[in-house]
């Protein structure tokens, strides 16, 4: 694969600076973190708490994952 332009590194480091995700509000707070792993532990679905706060199956079973902790 030929070596990247410097017109083309130039748009990559842009991409990687401007990604809409760069600037993009978390979906959950801190304290709804909190309550959904706690909840988790407790035995609750992960559908029906994705359900309720909104968001993916995939954010509260990486939350699941990680035993997420306030900092």
């Amino acid at each position: 694969m030929p070596e990247p332009t410097d017109q083309q590194r130039e748009w990559g480091d842009n991409q990687r600076r401007y990604h809409p995700r760069a600037w993009s509000k978390p979906k959950l707070t801190s304290k709804q973190r909190e309550q959904i792993v706690r909840r988790l532990a407790d035995g609750e679905g992960v559908a029906d708490l994705a359900a309720e706060y909104g968001v993916s199956t995939a954010t509260i079973r990486s939350l699941r994952r990680t035993g997420w902790t306030p900092s």
